[in-house]
C-alpha cells in the first residue's frame, strides 16, 4: 500500500537540489528521445513536491535519475490506489479529465501562437492599453514580454532545424547575454524573473488540497515554467514554455485586473472578426441582429446564414477541470457557456431559417468541452431546458447536437481550413459532428487535425502582418 506519506517521506530523503537536477536531466533525455508515451507530468508533480517537502540540508542525499525514476513507480502506485479519475460516470468524462492533466503537451507550438498573442494583446485597440497595464504590474510591457518569449521558442525548439543542436532545456548564459542586447538589459531581467519557479509559488498557485488530484493540476506551470538548478536557468520540458508562450500574459491579466476581465471579451470579438474578414463570407454581427430583429439576447455573430457564434473569453479552473462534477460545471459555467447556449437560441427563434442552424462557442483557452451533445449531459440540460421552457422555444431550431465549443486557436485553424477546403463552414461541421456522433473524437481539435493532415494550410493575412516585429537579424541567430 502507497500512501502520500510514504511519497512525502521518498522525496524528504533527498535534497532538493539533486531532485532538480536528475528530474532535469531525465526529462531532457525524453524530450530528445521524441517518447509522446512518457509520464511526464507525473516529474512535475514531483518537482512540484520537491519544493514542498525538502531542502538542501546536507543531511539528506544527492538524488539520482534512478531514485527519481524509483520515486515516480510510488506515484504511479499511488495514482493507482486512489483512482481520482473514474469511469464509472461515463468514458467521455474520464477522458475529459485526462485531457486537463495530458493535452497541453500534445500540443505542438509554432510562430502563430506567438503571433496570435501579440495580435490580441498590441494590435486589436479598444478603451484599454493592455501594453501598458501589463508594464504597470510586472515591469515589462506585452510587446517586450512577447519578444523575449519568441528568442525563447527559435533558441529551444532549434533542433526542428538544426539536429546538431538538441534541446538540453538549460538557458546559458552567454545567450541570456544576447537577449539582454536585443530587449534590454533591465526589460529581460524583468522577464526572467516574471517567469521564474521558486517555493513560494507553489503555495500561492496549488488549488487542489487532495494529493491525488494533484497530479492533475498544471496550473503552477502555465505561470512559472522557468527553475533554477544549480545556478543555471532551466525548462525542464518545452511543454510548459510552449503553453507559457500561449497563455502567459491572458491568465495573468485575468487574475490580477478587473479591467481586463470587464474588457477582454470586446477583444475577442474583433480577434473572432479578423477571421471572418480573411474568409470573405457573409457575416451579421451582434449590433446588427440586436437592430434588425429587436433582441435582449444575442450572440455576436451569424454567419454564413446559418452559423450562429459566441465568444466567451474564459479557460476552466482546475477543480473543474480535474473533477468535473455536474454542480461545479454549473458553477463554472454559469455565466458564459450556459449563457452562450442560451443567446444562441434566443437568436436562433427570431431569424430561423430553412436550413438546419449550427452554434459554435468559442473561449480564449480549453474548457475541454467538446460537443453540445456531451455539455448536454454533463450540465447544459438543467439550465437550456427551465430557458426553453420559460421562453417557449422548441430546442430543435438549435439541438445540442450541432453545438461545437473551440478554442481561439481553433477558430484561427477552422479559418485556414475554410479557405484551403471552399467549403461552407456548415459543412466542416457535419463532418464534426458525424465523428463525434461515432465515437471518433471528443474535441474539435481532434477534426481539425484530421482535416488538416497532409495539408499544407494557408497563411493568415492577420497574423503574416505580424511577422516583421520579431524578425531578428542573420547575426543574432547566428549567436544564439
Amino acid at each position: 500500500m502507497v500512501d502520500f506519506e510514504l511519497i512525502k517521506g521518498n522525496i524528504s530523503r533527498y535534497t532538493l537540489t539533486s531532485i532538480l537536477k536528475a528530474s532535469h536531466d531525465l526529462l531532457v533525455a525524453v524530450e530528445n528521445k521524441k517518447d509522446k508515451q512518457y509520464p511526464f507530468w507525473d516529474v512535475l508533480v514531483l518537482i512540484k513536491w520537491a519544493y514542498l517537502y525538502t531542502t538542501d540540508s546536507p543531511l539528506r542525499h544527492t538524488a539520482t535519475i534512478k531514485d527519481v525514476q524509483n520515486t515516480m513507480i510510488l506515484i504511479s502506485k499511488f495514482h493507482e490506489q486512489t483512482h481520482p479519475v473514474s469511469f464509472k460516470q461515463g468514458i467521455a468524462k474520464g477522458f475529459k479529465i485526462i485531457a486537463y492533466q495530458q493535452f497541453w503537451f500534445q500540443d505542438s507550438v509554432n510562430e502563430y501562437a506567438i503571433f496570435r498573442s501579440y495580435c490580441f494583446f498590441n494590435h486589436i485597440r479598444s478603451s484599454l492599453n493592455v501594453d501598458q497595464l501589463f508594464k504597470s504590474k510586472t515591469g515589462i510591457g506585452t510587446v517586450s514580454f512577447l519578444k523575449s518569449g519568441y528568442f525563447l521558442y527559435l533558441y529551444f525548439f532549434q533542433d526542428r532545424v538544426r539536429s546538431d543542436r538538441p534541446f538540453d532545456g538549460i538557458l546559458h548564459s552567454d545567450v541570456i547575454d544576447v537577449f539582454k542586447k536585443i530587449i534590454g538589459d533591465e526589460e529581460f531581467k524583468m522577464f526572467i524573473q516574471l517567469i521564474s519557479f521558486s517555493a513560494s509559488d507553489v503555495a500561492k498557485l496549488q488549488r487542489v488540497k487532495q494529493e491525488p488530484y494533484q497530479l492533475y493540476e498544471t496550473t503552477l506551470w502555465n505561470r512559472y515554467p522557468l527553475l533554477t538548478i544549480n545556478g543555471q536557468k532551466c525548462f525542464v520540458h518545452r511543454a510548459i514554455l510552449a503553453s507559457m508562450l500561449r497563455y502567459f500574459i491572458f491568465d495573468f491579466l485575468k487574475k490580477e485586473s478587473d479591467d481586463f476581465q470587464t474588457e477582454v471579451g470586446e477583444r475577442m470579438e474583433k480577434y473572432i472578426a479578423l477571421g471572418l474578414q480573411e474568409m470573405k463570407i457573409s457575416v451579421i454581427s451582434e449590433k446588427t441582429l440586436k437592430r434588425t430583429y429587436n433582441l435582449r439576447k444575442v450572440c455576436d455573430f451569424l454567419m454564413e446564414g446559418n452559423v450562429l457564434v459566441e465568444c466567451k473569453a474564459i479557460g476552466i479552473s482546475p477543480i473543474a477541470g480535474i473533477k468535473r462534477t455536474k454542480e461545479l460545471l454549473h458553477s463554472e459555467f454559469d455565466s458564459t457557456l450556459i449563457k452562450a447556449y442560451i443567446q444562441m437560441l434566443s437568436t436562433a427563434k427570431t431569424v430561423v431559417r430553412d436550413e438546419s442552424l449550427y452554434g459554435i462557442i468559442i473561449t480564449y483557452r480549453d474548457t475541454f468541452t467538446g460537443f453540445g451533445k456531451d455539455a448536454w449531459e454533463e450540465f447544459l440540460e438543467e439550465p437550456i431546458s427551465a430557458f426553453l421552457a420559460k421562453e417557449s422555444i422548441d430546442i430543435a431550431i438549435l439541438p445540442p447536437k450541432r453545438i461545437v465549443f473551440i478554442t481561439l486557436e481553433d477558430w484561427d485553424r477552422l479559418v485556414q481550413l475554410k479557405i484551403l477546403l471552399k467549403l461552407k463552414i456548415s459543412e466542416i461541421l457535419d463532418f464534426a459532428f458525424q465523428n463525434s456522433e461515432s465515437g471518433q473524437v471528443l474535441f474539435f481539435e481532434q477534426v481539425l487535425d484530421i482535416l488538416s493532415k497532409g495539408r499544407k494550410l494557408p497563411t493568415l493575412s492577420y497574423l503574416e502582418g505580424i511577422r516583421h516585429v520579431f524578425e531578428i537579424s542573420e547575426e543574432t541567430k547566428r549567436q544564439t
